[in-house]
């Protein structure tokens, strides 16, 4: 299956495997963790909002995670991530729990075509419609970031999916967005709210339709 759309086009940045210094390791939820790191390096490493890298393991094998900031024009490029724990996972379980400040990560990227363009919209295109559900905000945010900066858009609605309020671990955020203008709203879609109508849309597509 190919899809096309007129508004943008695959990332032009070739991919590089560099090292990173963890900064800091700290829980978002329960069973999320937000990892920042700082990629070493003399040389610009760049990404546009919504792309991921990918940590390489001492085994060969790899685990991707979106980039949750949005990149900044100078200085070292410190990463975000929001990332879950998997039972069994050999990178939640068994590498992100013990990683402490000043640890290295091997990495390559940036990867993904799902990007804020790097030359804007088309000037017709007035709504952003985002979807998530669970860390899949990650990649997100710092689309809607960009979005909300950008005075074409006169509305910009996302729709995060999840188990319980709790998985939309970035609520107060988006409330806090949400209450400074009329363009900008967000839906929490809920698959195990109690008393909630059985009827209701609980998977983010269906909600934003």
């Amino acid at each position: 299956l190919t899809l096309k759309s007129p508004h943008w086009q695959a990332p032009p940045q070739p991919m590089q495997r560099r090292e990173a210094t963890v900064l800091s390791r700290a829980p978002l939820t329960a069973d999320v963790t937000r990892l920042v790191i700082e990629v070493r390096g003399d040389a610009a490493f760049t990404w546009q909002a919504g792309q991921h890298v990918r940590f390489l393991l001492d085994d060969g094998s790899h685990r991707p995670f979106s980039i949750a900031n949005v990149p900044v024009a100078a200085g070292p490029a410190q990463l975000e991530f929001h990332i879950r724990r998997m039972p069994g996972g050999g990178f939640t379980e068994s590498i992100l729990p013990r990683l402490m400040p000043g640890d290295t990560l091997a990495l390559e990227g940036p990867q993904g075509a799902c990007v804020w363009p790097a030359d804007g919209w088309a000037a017709d295109i007035e709504h952003l419609v985002l979807l998530a559900t669970g860390t899949g905000y990650a990649g997100i945010h710092p689309i809607l970031m960009e979005a909300l900066r950008d005075p074409r858009f006169k509305r910009v609605t996302l729709y995060w999916g999840g188990r319980t309020e709790d998985d939309c671990y970035a609520g107060p955020l988006l409330n806090a967005l949400q209450g400074k203008g009329a363009g900008f709203a967000w839906h929490a879609v809920l698959s195990e709210t109690p008393g909630a109508d059985a009827a209701r849309p609980w998977h983010v597509q269906d909600a934003a339709l």
